[in-house]
């Protein structure tokens, strides 16, 4: 991952967002640059 999945997370909080979810996954192999992917769900409390 490009960015650390803790100040993403905080990012997110800081920006008025409760995150629900976050989901770390490998990339498809042969498909995709070799690094590992986050989702973040969040919504407006």
């Amino acid at each position: 991952m490009l960015h650390d999945t803790a100040r993403v997370v905080a990012a997110v909080e800081a920006a008025g967002l409760s995150v629900q979810e976050r989901y770390v996954r490998s990339p498809l192999p042969g498909v995709e640059v070799d690094t590992d992917r986050l989702y973040v769900l969040a919504h407006h409390p």
